[in-house]
């Protein structure tokens, strides 16, 4: 789906997504080797700011024309599931 992003895009906007969806799983695995549940769900935090980031540039990404209606919708299912999974 990244690919059709305008090559002008490609290390801008789609970096910028990219990391932020490392960054879930990423801090969520750091926040695991934490000594204390404080600092978990410090990480937990930070991984639910991610999500919120990768929302947005999705409905940025579809709202500039870079990404297909249909396309936007799935990822948008995929990323609420992802913030469930970190209510807590």
């Amino acid at each position: 789906m990244l690919q059709a992003f305008p090559s002008y895009k490609q290390f801008n906007l789609t970096d910028q997504l990219r990391r932020a969806v490392v960054s879930i799983p990423t801090n969520i695995v750091e926040g695991c080797s934490k000594d204390t549940q404080k600092e978990l769900i410090r990480y937990l935090y930070i991984s639910s700011g991610s999500t919120h980031e990768v929302e947005y540039l999705l409905l940025l990404s579809k709202d500039l024309g870079y990404l297909k209606e249909i396309d936007y919708l799935q990822l948008q299912e995929d990323v609420v599931s992802i913030k469930k999974c970190l209510q807590f």
